[in-house]
Protein backbone atom coordinates (compact mmCIF):
# COMPACT_ATOMS: atom_id res chain seq x y z
CA UNK A 1 0.00 0.00 0.00
CA UNK A 2 1.50 3.50 -1.11
CA UNK A 3 2.16 6.38 1.55
CA UNK A 4 -0.73 8.53 -0.21
CA UNK A 5 -3.20 5.35 0.62
CA UNK A 6 -2.40 4.94 4.14
CA UNK A 7 -2.87 8.73 4.61
CA UNK A 8 -6.19 8.96 2.87
CA UNK A 9 -7.19 6.01 5.05
CA UNK A 10 -5.22 7.37 8.45
CA UNK A 11 -7.41 10.29 8.16
CA UNK A 12 -11.12 9.04 6.86
CA UNK A 13 -10.49 7.02 10.15
CA UNK A 14 -9.53 10.19 12.14
CA UNK A 15 -12.55 11.59 11.67
CA UNK A 16 -14.73 8.97 12.37
CA UNK A 17 -13.22 9.09 15.77
CA UNK A 18 -13.60 12.37 16.30
CA UNK A 19 -17.60 11.83 14.72
CA UNK A 20 -17.74 8.57 17.45
CA UNK A 21 -16.33 11.10 20.29
CA UNK A 22 -19.04 13.55 19.79
CA UNK A 23 -21.98 11.42 19.42
CA UNK A 24 -20.59 9.78 22.23
CA UNK A 25 -20.83 13.14 24.73
CA UNK A 26 -24.29 14.37 22.59
CA UNK A 27 -26.61 11.52 21.68
CA UNK A 28 -25.99 8.53 24.58
CA UNK A 29 -27.73 5.53 24.02
CA UNK A 30 -28.52 4.46 27.63
CA UNK A 31 -31.51 2.00 26.23
CA UNK A 32 -28.48 0.29 24.04
CA UNK A 33 -26.25 -0.54 27.03
CA UNK A 34 -26.27 -4.55 27.83
CA UNK A 35 -27.09 -5.90 24.53
CA UNK A 36 -25.52 -8.04 22.46
CA UNK A 37 -24.65 -5.67 19.55
CA UNK A 38 -23.05 -3.43 22.62
CA UNK A 39 -21.22 -6.54 23.95
CA UNK A 40 -19.97 -7.60 20.60
CA UNK A 41 -18.89 -3.88 19.86
CA UNK A 42 -16.54 -3.81 23.20
CA UNK A 43 -15.13 -7.34 22.73
CA UNK A 44 -14.25 -6.24 18.94
CA UNK A 45 -13.00 -3.19 19.87
CA UNK A 46 -10.37 -4.63 22.78
CA UNK A 47 -9.38 -7.32 20.31
CA UNK A 48 -8.39 -4.87 17.41
CA UNK A 49 -6.68 -2.38 20.42
CA UNK A 50 -4.98 -5.47 21.40
CA UNK A 51 -3.53 -5.97 17.55
CA UNK A 52 -1.84 -2.71 18.42
CA UNK A 53 0.39 -4.21 20.45
CA UNK A 54 2.61 -5.90 17.42
CA UNK A 55 3.51 -2.41 16.51
CA UNK A 56 5.90 -1.96 19.98
CA UNK A 57 7.07 -5.94 20.20
CA UNK A 58 8.44 -5.70 16.96
CA UNK A 59 10.02 -2.78 17.31
CA UNK A 60 10.95 -2.70 20.57
CA UNK A 61 12.15 -6.71 21.40
CA UNK A 62 12.61 -8.26 17.61
CA UNK A 63 14.16 -4.67 16.79
CA UNK A 64 12.25 -4.23 13.42
CA UNK A 65 11.68 -0.97 11.86
CA UNK A 66 10.92 1.20 8.87
CA UNK A 67 9.56 -1.11 6.23
CA UNK A 68 9.60 -4.20 8.34
CA UNK A 69 7.05 -2.60 11.10
CA UNK A 70 5.01 0.18 9.43
CA UNK A 71 3.12 1.85 11.47
CA UNK A 72 0.40 2.07 9.61
CA UNK A 73 -1.45 -1.03 11.07
CA UNK A 74 -0.98 0.10 14.58
CA UNK A 75 -2.72 3.82 14.20
CA UNK A 76 -5.41 1.76 11.71
CA UNK A 77 -6.22 -1.15 14.55
CA UNK A 78 -5.90 1.65 17.45
CA UNK A 79 -7.92 4.16 15.38
CA UNK A 80 -10.65 1.58 14.68
CA UNK A 81 -10.73 -0.22 18.26
CA UNK A 82 -11.23 2.95 19.91
CA UNK A 83 -14.11 4.59 17.71
CA UNK A 84 -15.75 1.36 18.53
CA UNK A 85 -14.82 1.89 22.02
CA UNK A 86 -16.38 4.98 21.72
CA UNK A 87 -20.01 3.71 20.46
CA UNK A 88 -19.85 0.80 23.51
CA UNK A 89 -19.32 3.54 25.56
CA UNK A 90 -22.43 5.76 24.36
CA UNK A 91 -24.64 3.69 26.12
CA UNK A 92 -24.31 4.97 29.04
CA UNK A 93 -21.40 5.17 31.92
CA UNK A 94 -21.72 2.31 34.31
CA UNK A 95 -19.03 3.62 36.69
CA UNK A 96 -16.15 5.13 37.51
CA UNK A 97 -14.28 2.37 35.74
CA UNK A 98 -15.58 3.39 32.71
CA UNK A 99 -15.65 7.02 32.78
CA UNK A 100 -11.87 6.67 33.37
CA UNK A 101 -11.48 4.84 30.67
CA UNK A 102 -13.21 6.85 28.35
CA UNK A 103 -11.11 9.68 29.76
CA UNK A 104 -7.64 7.65 29.45
CA UNK A 105 -8.62 6.13 26.11
CA UNK A 106 -8.61 10.01 24.50
CA UNK A 107 -5.34 10.97 26.04
CA UNK A 108 -4.09 8.00 24.32
CA UNK A 109 -5.10 8.27 20.92
CA UNK A 110 -4.67 12.02 21.25
CA UNK A 111 -0.31 11.27 22.16
CA UNK A 112 -0.39 8.95 19.42
CA UNK A 113 -1.62 11.11 16.72
CA UNK A 114 0.43 14.17 18.09
CA UNK A 115 3.24 11.96 18.23
CA UNK A 116 3.34 10.48 14.64
CA UNK A 117 2.24 13.24 13.16
CA UNK A 118 5.04 15.84 14.58
CA UNK A 119 7.83 13.43 15.31
CA UNK A 120 7.47 12.03 11.80
CA UNK A 121 7.95 15.65 10.64
CA UNK A 122 10.77 16.39 12.59
CA UNK A 123 12.69 13.27 11.83
CA UNK A 124 11.81 14.01 8.13
CA UNK A 125 13.34 17.23 8.56
CA UNK A 126 16.41 16.41 10.71
CA UNK A 127 16.96 14.01 7.79
CA UNK A 128 16.88 16.26 5.13
CA UNK A 129 18.74 18.89 6.95
CA UNK A 130 21.65 16.48 7.54
CA UNK A 131 21.49 15.65 3.20
CA UNK A 132 21.54 19.72 2.73
CA UNK A 133 24.89 19.83 5.49
CA UNK A 134 26.30 16.99 3.57
CA UNK A 135 26.17 18.32 -0.29
CA UNK A 136 26.81 21.73 1.46
CA UNK A 137 30.24 19.93 2.67
CA UNK A 138 31.13 19.00 -0.66
CA UNK A 139 30.66 22.17 -2.40
CA UNK A 140 32.51 23.62 -0.24
CA UNK A 141 35.89 21.38 -0.27
CA UNK A 142 35.13 20.99 -3.76
CA UNK A 143 35.52 24.61 -4.67
CA UNK A 144 38.52 25.68 -1.69
CA UNK A 145 40.60 23.34 -4.09
CA UNK A 146 40.45 25.39 -6.98
CA UNK A 147 43.96 27.97 -6.52
CA UNK A 148 41.99 31.11 -6.50
CA UNK A 149 39.34 30.05 -4.48
CA UNK A 150 42.64 28.60 -2.28
CA UNK A 151 43.99 32.20 -2.00
CA UNK A 152 40.72 33.58 -1.12
CA UNK A 153 40.41 31.29 1.71
CA UNK A 154 43.61 32.24 3.12
CA UNK A 155 42.79 35.56 2.34
CA UNK A 156 39.94 35.65 4.31
CA UNK A 157 41.23 33.15 7.29
CA UNK A 158 43.85 35.90 7.57
CA UNK A 159 41.19 39.35 7.92
CA UNK A 160 38.77 37.02 10.23
CA UNK A 161 41.70 37.08 12.81
CA UNK A 162 43.99 40.18 12.31
CA UNK A 163 41.19 42.29 11.07
CA UNK A 164 43.90 45.23 11.55
CA UNK A 165 46.05 43.64 9.63
CA UNK A 166 48.21 45.95 6.86
CA UNK A 167 47.69 44.89 3.43
CA UNK A 168 50.80 43.69 2.15
CA UNK A 169 51.87 44.55 -1.60
CA UNK A 170 50.81 40.86 -2.53
CA UNK A 171 47.49 41.81 -1.53
CA UNK A 172 47.11 44.41 -4.21
CA UNK A 173 44.40 42.01 -5.93
CA UNK A 174 42.47 41.18 -3.85
CA UNK A 175 40.29 44.36 -5.23
CA UNK A 176 39.79 42.43 -8.43
CA UNK A 177 35.95 41.75 -9.35
CA UNK A 178 36.54 37.71 -9.81
CA UNK A 179 38.37 37.70 -6.50
CA UNK A 180 35.30 39.12 -4.56
CA UNK A 181 33.22 37.16 -6.43
CA UNK A 182 35.05 33.88 -4.93
CA UNK A 183 35.15 35.00 -1.76
CA UNK A 184 31.76 35.91 -1.62
CA UNK A 185 30.61 32.49 -3.44
CA UNK A 186 32.84 30.75 -0.07
CA UNK A 187 31.42 33.08 2.01
CA UNK A 188 27.91 32.26 1.50
CA UNK A 189 28.79 28.27 1.49
CA UNK A 190 29.76 28.79 5.40
CA UNK A 191 27.05 30.49 5.84
CA UNK A 192 24.90 27.78 4.26
CA UNK A 193 27.02 25.07 6.60
CA UNK A 194 26.80 27.38 9.96
CA UNK A 195 22.92 27.50 9.53
CA UNK A 196 22.05 23.95 8.93
CA UNK A 197 24.14 23.36 11.39
CA UNK A 198 22.47 25.16 14.12
CA UNK A 199 19.23 23.76 12.51
CA UNK A 200 20.33 20.36 12.74
CA UNK A 201 20.98 20.86 17.15
CA UNK A 202 17.26 22.64 16.91
CA UNK A 203 15.57 19.74 15.44
CA UNK A 204 17.98 17.23 17.02
CA UNK A 205 17.12 19.08 20.77
CA UNK A 206 12.87 18.55 19.17
CA UNK A 207 13.59 14.90 18.49
CA UNK A 208 14.41 14.28 22.04
CA UNK A 209 11.58 15.96 23.46
CA UNK A 210 9.32 13.95 21.23
CA UNK A 211 10.62 10.68 22.13
CA UNK A 212 10.15 11.52 25.48
CA UNK A 213 6.46 12.11 24.47
CA UNK A 214 6.28 9.01 23.39
CA UNK A 215 7.44 7.44 26.79
CA UNK A 216 3.99 9.55 27.76
CA UNK A 217 2.25 7.63 25.43
CA UNK A 218 3.23 3.93 26.58
CA UNK A 219 2.39 4.81 29.86
CA UNK A 220 -0.72 5.78 29.18
CA UNK A 221 -1.19 2.88 26.89
CA UNK A 222 -0.03 0.52 30.18
CA UNK A 223 -3.07 2.37 32.67
CA UNK A 224 -5.49 1.69 30.21
CA UNK A 225 -5.12 -1.96 29.81
CA UNK A 226 -5.09 -1.60 33.36
CA UNK A 227 -8.36 0.10 33.21
CA UNK A 228 -9.90 -1.95 30.63
CA UNK A 229 -9.15 -5.30 32.66
CA UNK A 230 -11.11 -3.92 35.56
CA UNK A 231 -14.15 -2.76 33.33
CA UNK A 232 -14.18 -6.72 31.74
CA UNK A 233 -13.66 -8.05 35.04
CA UNK A 234 -16.47 -5.43 36.23
CA UNK A 235 -18.75 -6.50 33.61
CA UNK A 236 -17.87 -10.36 33.84
CA UNK A 237 -19.09 -10.44 37.58
CA UNK A 238 -21.94 -8.31 37.85
CA UNK A 239 -23.48 -10.58 34.45
CA UNK A 240 -23.72 -10.15 31.29
CA UNK A 241 -27.55 -8.63 31.10
CA UNK A 242 -28.14 -9.86 27.24
CA UNK A 243 -27.05 -13.89 28.48
CA UNK A 244 -30.34 -13.51 31.08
Amino acid sequence: MNPYTQSRIGNILLWVFLASVLFNLISPLPGFSGTLPDHGLGILGAILMLLTLEYPFRKRLLKKRGRDNPLFFHVFFGLSGATLAMVHGSARFTGPASELLFVVLLFLVSTGLVGKFLFRRVSVTLRDQKKNMELLRREFFRVRQDPVMQQACDFMGERAIFPDLPEAPEDAGMEDPLFISNCDKLLKIARGIAETETAIKTFSATKKIFSRWAILHMILAVFFWGILATHVANTLYYGLRWLR
